[in-house]
């Protein structure tokens, strides 16, 4: 049942001051020199902002506040429970901290923690409260402000970071687009593309020494992305190398030193304040932002100019927006940003983390494994392209690419606020309190994945039917469908989770034919996650490509080589 939310006692707070402030004067003069009514007011302001600061660090979060009964408060002990939640933030694995609460506490529904300037914190564990928060309630909660402003700079404004009616807008318009035809399109693009990205392999990168392929792997994502959703071909991989629309994409996609510090404090500070700062770098970050919108709009142009034509049925997303008419320019500009950079970064981190997997050396042997089951089932790939539902149903290959994501989710961490009163797993949530979805550590809790949660394990993904032929599951064992949250639950889920699994599919099925990858051993380090909002491997991925049967090496348009 629903309760009155127990609300900041600050005119309290104020008699309490004064009244000990005046006793104090007249009972013990010694503490106070003066009886001065500018000594009165100077005593009762000093004494109302340490009797506020107790409150805030001690009595609300430990005594008051409504959540108190309903879940177990958390803190490790850094500097007390109120900077829980941005120590976990900035520690390099995204998620090991929170981890170790889920499991100290996993028959809980729910852990909570507090912040001094944004208030209660929640972190869901229990189906039952991320069934109400993602699902049966999901009203209830909206985007945090202050994180879907930061992230929509350059993801824009569209379905993945708005909320409420502006969400229910963006959906209604684009979620049918988002069919198996798609599916299937961008399958045959991705693997046309996967041909050039091992082509582009040898020429920029094994020829000058490969390190992280990321960079091209982003870049091999946005051709695909580009010409299966928007009709537009970036040739990202060839002529276009050096354009300015890449370069600003892909530096929007890098991490920087400062990005752990932008993605915690935007939890922490109104929304927009970080972009508004005159600093040279915000600056430059808005100018970047603005091109990319300018872009989109010849994007879009170039979309209605090919509607104009009527040679071909529009069959992607783009130019279906485009002639529908259920969004504003201004709103499709928006979310091709969103196609461009959530939905190009999130694919090329998976692949960046589906390789690194791989080369650790308890996982080398489904390299192996994949390659033979690849070989054995496509002999003269090159002439006769395998469909989608080819590459989907290899057991071993769905295996690989479901350990990644619910190992290494693109996206560790989804804040939520309540904008109303409600419950979650039958309990009090006042408006106001911020819901801290942690998927790294749902994807890992040994509730839901056993003891050996941590480890890569792809035949979690396959069961052995009564005949013993391998089939692919969809559960992977979990003893919950909540226990995979990289794609979300509920009328929240990610829209392009089967395109990004298309593509991501075609990729590593292409380069484990052609490649045997391997760690490069100048480094024993780990690759050090990073990014904002999307994470993936930023340093020390350093890996080796060997050709297996070196392909025809297809000569971009643009002869300039770049360093990686």
């Amino acid at each position: 049942m629903l309760q009155k939310k127990d609300d900041p006692p600050y005119l309290r707070l104020l008699v309490a001051a004064s009244s000990f402030v005046s006793i104090a004067i007249f009972l013990l003069p010694q503490l106070h020199q003066t009886r001065t009514l500018r000594g009165l007011l100077f005593w009762t302001a000093v004494n109302g902002i340490l009797a506020l600061v107790v409150d805030r660090l001690i009595l609300y979060p430990y005594f008051r506040s409504p959540l108190g009964k309903a879940f177990p408060l958390v803190f490790s002990g850094r500097l007390g429970c109120f900077n829980e939640v941005l120590g976990a933030l900035m520690e390099p694995s995204r998620g090991r901290t929170a981890l170790s609460w889920f499991t100290k506490f996993q028959d809980e529904d729910a852990i909570r923690t507090y912040d001094p300037i944004i208030g209660d914190i929640v972190m869901p564990i229990s189906p039952d409260a991320l069934r109400d928060g993602l699902a049966n309630k999901f009203q209830d909660y909206q985007k945090s402000p202050g994180l879907a402003k930061l992230y929509s700079l350059f993801g824009g404004k569209s379905v993945v970071f708005t909320s409420g009616t502006e969400y229910t807008k963006f959906k209604k318009a684009i979620h049918p687009l988002f069919s198996i035809r798609l599916v299937r399109k961008m399958h045959k693009i991705s693997w046309d593309n996967a041909e050039t990205l091992t082509d582009t392999l040898i020429e920029r990168g094994m020829q000058k020494g490969l390190h992280d392929p990321w960079p091209i792997l982003f870049r091999y994502v946005l051709d695909s992305a580009g010409e299966g959703l928007l009709s537009y071909k970036f040739q990202a991989l060839g002529s276009a190398w050096d354009s300015t629309a890449v370069k600003i994409l892909q530096k929007a996609a890098t991490p920087n030193r400062y990005s752990d510090l932008y993605n915690a404090t935007s939890l922490f500070t109104p929304p927009g304040l970080l972009q508004s700062l005159p600093t040279r770098q915000m600056k430059a970050v808005n100018r970047a932002a603005q091109t990319l919108r300018n872009f989109g709009s010849q994007v879009l142009e170039h979309a209605k100019n090919l509607n104009k034509l009527g040679d071909t049925e529009p069959d992607d997303v783009l130019r279906r927006l485009a002639a529908e008419g259920n969004l504003t320019d201004e709103d499709i500009v928006e979310s091709i940003l969103t196609f461009l950079t959530a939905g190009a970064e999130t694919t090329s981190a998976a692949l960046a983390w589906t390789l690194h997997l791989l080369t650790l050396p308890e996982n080398v042997q489904y390299q192996t494994e994949l390659r033979k089951e690849l070989q054995n089932r496509f002999e003269g790939i090159d002439a006769d392209i395998p469909s989608h539902m080819d590459l989907a149903n290899i057991p071993i290959l769905h295996g690989i690419v479901q350990e990644t994501l619910r190992l290494h989710p693109s996206v560790p961490l989804l804040p939520y606020v309540a904008n109303r009163d409600t419950e979650m797993a039958g309990q009090f949530i006042p408006k106001g309190a911020t819901i801290l979805y942690w998927i790294w550590a749902l994807n890992r809790n040994p509730a839901h994945w056993g003891d050996n949660a941590g480890t890569m394990d792809p035949y979690r993904w396959i069961t052995m039917d009564e005949h013993g032929v391998q089939r692919l599951n969809k559960h992977g064992g979990a003893s919950s469908n909540y226990g995979f949250m990289s794609f979300f639950h509920g009328p929240r889920y990610c829209i392009g989770k089967e395109v990004s699994k298309a593509t991501i599919r075609a990729a590593i099925a292409r380069l484990i034919l052609d490649f045997e990858i391997s760690r490069d051993l100048s480094t024993t380090l780990e690759p050090t996650p990073g990014g904002i909002g999307i994470v993936r491997p930023w340093k020390n991925l350093k890996l080796n490509f060997k050709p297996i049967v070196a392909p025809q090496i297809q000569r971009h348009d643009s002869a300039h080589e770049v360093d990686i």
